[in-house]
């Protein structure tokens, strides 16, 4: 596949482009970097290239709130990109050390170089992000790296509900056919969604969802939204699953769904 194909593949799938734009403006990732992520990404229902798109945005913007340095958010950026290259779809440790592996074989000496670290150094920080976002790894570490990129990993959670009901769908696909599942939309909105989110926070070390502070001053409170979610009707639930990998921005979603709930526009 040559460049004009991924760029005409991913530049254009949902909200893809703004995220890609802004990547690049604020980690200084060129266009070369986000085109090899690209290649590598698996085409998952959720853990894709959208998801690190998302996710690496979502760390930008968690580091910059933290006051990182420019070589320490190109740093993260990096490992973002690559951080699910290889998920399988399921919750295996396996899935971010092949990641890491890619990550390697893909990123040269000369991207690694505005990290400010040697390669081997740069490496080793970039196999530390990916493995931390480990799903059993949350709240191990006290690397402000390695935490907020366990926050990016989640933040679907934290951009308010109707962003948290798209992904939801799209992670409901894909555990069902890897897992063998047969969870439908309204249980997995209405019941699943509390059951991870209280996991999350009883197996906090402070009893709080987000790790840093930066997710905080970005992110929304979960719990916040998880009553709106709740209370969903039926119609709503069956339009977000019928769209989930429609090639509509979020907004579009978001009109919608107000529409079925009621909500004046």
């Amino acid at each position: 596949m040559n460049e004009d194909l991924i760029r005409e593949k991913v530049f254009r799938m949902r909200d893809n482009l703004k995220k890609i734009e802004f990547i690049m403006e604020h980690a200084g990732i060129p266009e070369s970097i986000i085109l090899k992520a690209a290649v590598v990404a698996k085409a998952n229902f959720y853990h894709n290239f959208g998801h690190q798109l998302g996710a690496t945005e979502d760390a930008i913007r968690i580091a910059i709130a933290e006051g990182l340095s420019k070589e320490e958010i190109y740093l993260l950026a990096l490992a973002m990109l690559f951080h699910d290259a290889q998920h399988t779809g399921l919750a295996r440790p396996e899935d971010e050390l092949v990641s890491t592996i890619i990550a390697f074989k893909v990123l040269t000496d000369e991207d690694l170089a505005p990290t400010g670290k040697t390669p081997d150094q740069a490496r080793a920080a970039i196999r530390d992000i990916i493995i931390s976002t480990i799903f059993s790894k949350r709240g191990k570490s006290n690397d402000i790296l390695e935490k907020i990129a366990q926050d990016a990993d989640l933040a679907h959670v934290g951009h308010g509900p109707y962003r948290w009901i798209w992904a939801s769908m799209g992670l409901r696909e894909e555990f069902n056919l890897v897992e063998n599942l047969k969870s439908n939309p309204k249980y997995f909105l209405r019941i699943a969604q509390r059951k991870f989110i209280m996991f999350i926070l009883d197996s906090s070390p402070d009893g709080q969802f987000w790790r840093t502070e930066g997710a905080m001053q970005i992110l929304g409170n979960p719990m916040d939204d998880l009553p709106f979610i709740e209370s969903l009707s039926d119609e709503a639930i069956e339009y977000a699953d019928s769209v989930k990998f429609e090639n509509i921005p979020l907004s579009e979603f978001k009109k919608k769904m107000q529409e079925l709930i009621g909500i004046p526009q």
